[in-house]
């Protein structure tokens, strides 16, 4: 009710503005007030930026909302071009003639009004735009405000963002932990940012401090309508267990950004068994005493959530109190799906103080969620390239996160590499390998495999557990070393694609970019789609030139500092599902650093 038809805050686009062909996604948050489910007909469309201009479907799809509940659907958009979009979402219940529909019209990027001296805050309405016809409202779009290198993701709370990656999670007791940030740049200008990374223990308003992390602060390039990624290591001096990462951004002219992601993972749930989590609540910043308010925010129909306190009142700064979450599973309950279960928030006179996240993750956890599927860190293969008739060890590291003993049994399986093309354990010993995990500990788990022709492999690796509790986890990575292209020259590299169904396939294809500077020709042939008959192959080849420009030294000098690297990734999606990717990683040349980097490309299944 508070939002205007055609600036919906329900509906979230991420990226925003989208780029041409990178994948985006495309969300709607639907409830039902009433007290039976819901089964409705949902389609997303999308029309140029403007008012009164026709939609184009994306997609159709049937959802059931349960009763006095909510659901959270997201799909992927390959957007044809680069600009600003109006993206429709329609509803229609069975039986009902009306369509509901709600719109998402959207102006952010460069001001074009004159703002005041001081500037309004993220996501701030500057104005609304509308046209009527006959007195009848037909359509319009809202201008808001955002930072020119916004950190936030719409579709998260700023407690539990996203774009933060951390690596191992929970942390282990002085061992390196990698934090790091993407950021994008929807204007039509360079930007350098300086991120500060900072660390508070698990709860909510707990202070924040910058010991042990390295380097610190750093600047960040985000190129013109790119995005970034930005890492640094953090030390923990004999720290176990969960904790909260923020991430300030700093720009000239601009006020300063934060970004958080606070995580509760690992504890074995049992079916119908209440849980509890105890967490510290403070205050922080606030220096007087405040009354804090807490809520939860159910994610999962049939689960129940609920809070020891709801008010905590004369609250002093330095002096957290304990409080409890208790969550209790349904008899049925999925496992391991990765979605959200609960959000615990905590607020001070109606402000958010802070807040965190519970997610349904698998107490081992195979896959790092800010890693593509197709290019995941946790494997190794040595040697790589594999050599005909020579042994390789294919290896990875698996993290019991839970203070549960844990059993895991893993495959391993190779196939040629490219997309679509089947898995084999051929000449694979011992093909599957049982770990025991005790509570906090990480272990390798190896086996040894003798290729029978030289080049370029796909390995994956399935993770189940002993119980068969959890949903299984796959984790692929398919690797070729390449060197970076000299400036002035242009270079093909080619991604095979495999149809290995009994009908025909049209494989859309996708590309994303990191760090890759604006003045960089980055193509695909074919640019869109391709369609393949059943159980045949075609190739999507990528194109990379770059310029011969004194000015991206200090470029790349500066992503070597925040160690990032120039990265393109190129994606298949069928019917909006993901099947496979390849991506390319440029170090800089030899000549220009001090230490030796290892470039490859990461090829999807």
């Amino acid at each position: 009710p508070m939002d205007p038809i055609y600036a919906e805050s329900e509906i979230f686009v991420h990226p925003y503005p989208p780029r041409a062909r990178e994948p985006t996604e495309l969300g709607v948050e639907i409830s039902n007030p009433t007290e039976e489910p819901q089964t409705i007909t949902v389609t997303f469309s999308f029309a140029e930026f403007g008012i009164g201009l026709p939609f184009t479907v994306i997609d159709t799809f049937t959802v059931t909302v349960p009763d006095r509940g909510m659901i959270r659907r997201v799909i992927i958009w390959l957007p044809p071009d680069e600009g600003l979009w109006c993206i429709e979402v329609e509803i229609e219940l069975p039986g009902r003639d009306e369509v509901f529909y709600s719109q998402r019209n959207i102006d952010v990027v460069t001001l074009t009004v004159t703002p005041p001296a001081d500037l309004p805050g993220d996501g701030d309405p500057i104005v609304d735009v509308e046209a009527y016809a006959e007195g009848v409202l037909i359509g319009g779009f809202r201008k808001i405000f955002r930072p020119p290198v916004p950190i936030h993701r719409p579709r998260d709370p700023i407690y539990a963002e996203t774009e933060i990656g951390i690596d191992p999670y929970p942390v282990l007791p002085g061992q390196p932990t990698e934090l790091s940030v993407e950021v994008f740049n929807p204007t039509d200008q360079d930007r350098v940012v300086t991120a500060t990374f900072s660390i508070a223990g698990f709860g909510i308003g707990l202070p924040f401090n910058t010991a042990h992390i390295t380097p610190n602060p750093i600047r960040i390039y985000v190129p013109a309508h790119g995005a970034a990624r930005g890492h640094v290591v953090w030390k923990p001096p004999q720290w176990r267990g969960k904790f909260c990462v923020q991430v300030t951004l700093e720009m000239e002219g601009h006020e300063p950004i934060w970004s958080r992601r606070n995580i509760d993972v690992g504890e074995p749930l049992e079916p119908g068994q209440p849980h509890s989590l105890d967490f510290l609540l403070g205050v922080w910043p606030h220096t007087e005493a405040v009354t804090v308010t807490l809520g939860v925010i159910n994610h999962r129909d049939g689960w129940g959530a609920s809070l020891s306190h709801g008010t905590v009142e004369n609250m002093q700064p330095g002096e957290p109190v304990t409080v409890t979450l208790t969550v209790t599973p349904p008899i049925d309950a999925e496992w391991g799906t990765g979605d959200p279960i609960v959000d615990v928030e905590a607020f001070v006179d109606g402000m958010l103080l802070g807040g965190f996240r519970k997610l349904d993750r698998p107490p081992i956890p195979l896959h790092k969620p800010h890693e593509k599927g197709y290019a995941e860190s946790e494997i190794r293969i040595e040697p790589y390239p594999p050599q005909a008739g020579q042994e390789t060890r294919i290896s990875t590291v698996v993290q019991n996160t839970s203070d549960t003993a844990m059993a895991v049994v893993l495959e391993f399986e190779w196939a040629d590499f490219g997309m679509g093309i089947p898995f084999s354990t051929t000449n694979v010993t011992p093909i599957t390998r049982e770990v025991q995990l005790s509570p906090h500990m990480s272990a390798t788990a190896w086996v040894t495999w003798t290729p029978d022709h030289s080049g370029q492999y796909c390995v994956r690796i399935i993770l189940t557990d002993s119980e068969d509790r959890y949903e299984r986890q796959e984790s692929q990575r398919n690797v070729e070393v390449v060197e970076r292209p000299p400036c002035g020259q242009t270079h093909v590299y080619t991604l095979t694609v495999y149809n290995d169904s009994d009908i025909p396939a049209t494989v859309d294809v996708g590309l994303i970019t990191f760090n890759v500077p604006a003045n960089w020709t980055v193509t695909t042939e074919p640019s869109q789609t391709l369609t393949l008959a059943p159980h045949t192959e075609g190739v999507i080849t990528v194109t990379v030139t770059i310029p011969c420009s004194p000015a991206l030294r200090a470029v790349y000098a500066l992503q070597e500092e925040a160690g990032g690297e120039p990265t393109i990734d190129v994606e298949g999606y069928i019917d909006g599902e993901l099947v496979g990717g390849i991506e390319l990683r440029f170090a800089a040349p030899e000549e220009e650093q001090p230490t030796i980097y290892l470039p490859i490309i990461l090829k999807g299944f």
